[in-house]
């Protein structure tokens, strides 16, 4: 019985962690889009950076949801993200 309530405790805090990290994704690059509509920036950038963003918020929430089920350490997460964040810097480069 205690392990099916630390199990829901589990699936409750991964659902409400994703939704909040894909919330705040899609909340952050509406704004930065909307901005960046009004300076004038070309539509294929602002699809690319819309495209590039939810990426990142996508990968961030799985890494999210794997690090508070427990099968990751810091170590592998903090590494994750580096590599999110070399191929977002990469990508952009192409710019």
């Amino acid at each position: 019985m205690l392990a099916d309530a630390s199990l829901l405790n589990i699936v409750a805090e991964i659902l409400v962690t994703v939704a909040v990290v894909l919330l705040t994704g899609f909340l952050l690059s509406r704004v930065i889009t909307t901005a960046a509509k009004r300076a004038g920036v070309p539509e294929t950038q602002l699809h690319f950076f819309r495209d590039a963003m939810r990426g990142v918020f996508i990968v961030l929430a799985i890494v999210a949801a794997i690090h508070i089920s427990g099968l990751t350490s810091e170590f592998t997460t903090l590494t994750l993200s580096g590599i999110v964040a070399v191929a977002l810097s990469l990508a952009f480069k192409r710019l």
